[in-house]
């Protein structure tokens, strides 16, 4: 019974907070978004529980009454990513009033991306100083590590294989959700100074890791691959203390396939099998879903509504519900050409700012926004390459790393002047923690 009356605890203070603190209500949205708290505790939740509704309801009357509303200023600093996913929510609207398939299943899908949009829009203006910035990337890294820890215990020693009950849809989106958690918790042990914690950082980078292998998701283990190249090739080109970066990738790497057993290793070899017959026919059948999508993107350019397009699929020859397997292509069937021009605006727009975030002059004085920079962007790059083999349109995981990297870059963009005069540290390096103008994650 502990998850039912955690849940409930924490809901009842971000509710209680939310009126007059909503920056405390909102973290606490995100924290219930992640955990998901009637999946991960199951046996203890009967019926629907909405726990992060009241949260929601709270903040929002929170931020009115607080005036964050009017600081609607403080978003020209990322406006291309902002109006591209306005975009993306409009063209949605649009399909579900006018010419979606099935209005009901538009307006299920479209209810949870405008909420999820709407507690963005509080994040995005509520954030203002350096501790707000680091407790919403504990509140996230946290969160993570302790949905790792679950599956990780729950694999050892009990022999269930959690992942593949879909605590964020299904085997393949959970193994998302542990990619883009894995660079956090990785980077988050570099940062701080505390010897435990980076402890506690390090080991939950690996059972993120582990989380994946288990989870059987190849396009997880591409992902978490490429994840894992981009840490290596960081600790051995920008980081400080680089031998001891790269061994603890190498640590990471290898533990984690050492823990994973036989199983999970010819799963793996899986993803690269060849066109000579040796692919899986879950792996033809993908091409054929991509192929489906396109062919329906190029009939209806508007897409068919939200969610809608597994309502149609079997007129290319599937199961009907069937999903696309690619959140690009899913996008583009049911929101069209205009929708996923305004995704990807988005996501790639923040992405860009990300990466430009570590090369930032003050981010670099400033030490700790560049870690950041570096946290947010590969996790957000381990999101959109997943997202090409995976159907993941509804995690939010994505959007929040986003949130939290464009408020790491407002933050910097804000203080700018603040720091135009410091000394800067070589600009092929970036500068150890520890030194004077550091201040540890946690």
């Amino acid at each position: 019974m502990f998850g039912f009356y955690f849940s409930y605890l924490i809901s009842i203070y971000g509710t209680a907070v939310g009126w007059f603190k909503p920056f405390n209500g909102v973290m606490v949205y995100w924290f219930l978004a992640i955990l998901r708290p009637e999946r991960l505790w199951f046996w203890s939740f009967q019926g629907g529980h909405s726990l992060s509704q009241l949260v929601a309801i709270s903040t929002l009357i929170g931020w009115v009454l607080s005036g964050d509303v009017l600081e609607l200023r403080r978003l020209a600093s990322f406006k291309w990513p902002i109006i591209g996913y306005v975009i993306f929510l409009l063209v949605g609207v649009l399909s579900w009033l006018f010419w979606a398939i099935s209005a009901t299943t538009a307006w299920g899908e479209l209810d949870i991306l405008l909420k999820t949009a709407l507690m963005g829009l509080v994040t995005l203006t509520v954030i203002r100083d350096e501790k707000q910035v680091k407790i919403f990337a504990l509140v996230i890294t946290g969160s993570l590590s302790y949905v790792a820890w679950v599956m990780n215990v729950a694999w050892t020693f009990d022999g269930v294989n959690r992942m593949q009950f879909g605590l964020h849809g299904d085997n393949n989106n959970t193994a998302l959700v542990m990619v883009v958690g894995v660079p956090m918790a990785f980077f988050a042990g570099i940062l701080t100074k505390n010897i435990i914690l980076k402890g506690v950082w390090f080991l939950a980078a690996i059972l993120m890791t582990h989380a994946v292998l288990f989870s059987f998701s190849r396009g997880g283990m591409v992902g978490l691959g490429i994840v894992v190249v981009i840490i290596f090739t960081v600790a051995v080109f920008l980081l400080p203390r680089k031998g001891l970066t790269v061994a603890l990738t190498v640590i990471l790497l290898l533990l984690s396939f050492r823990l994973a057993g036989n199983e999970v290793r010819q799963r793996f070899s899986t993803i690269f099998a060849s066109d000579d017959g040796s692919r899986e026919s879950s792996a033809q059948s993908r091409l054929g879903l991509w192929a489906a999508a396109w062919e329906n993107m190029k009939k209806r350019p508007m897409g068919v509504g939200p969610e809608c397009f597994p309502l149609i699929i079997d007129q290319y020859g599937f199961k009907k519900g069937k999903l696309v397997h690619s959140v690009y292509l899913q996008i583009g069937a049911d929101y069209g050409f205009i929708g996923l021009f305004g995704f990807l605006l988005f996501y790639f727009g923040s992405f860009i700012r990300l990466f430009g975030l570590t090369l930032n002059r003050t981010a670099k004085v400033m030490v700790w926004p560049q870690y950041f920079g570096i946290m947010t962007c590969t996790g957000l790059f381990g999101y959109l390459t997943c997202a090409t083999f995976l159907s993941a349109g509804r995690i939010e995981v994505g959007f929040i790393v986003a949130l939290l990297g464009l408020c790491t870059t407002r933050f910097v963009v804000e203080r700018r002047e603040q720091y135009t005069m410091k000394p800067l540290p070589e600009l092929e390096q970036v500068p150890e923690p520890g030194t004077e103008y550091d201040v540890a994650l946690a």
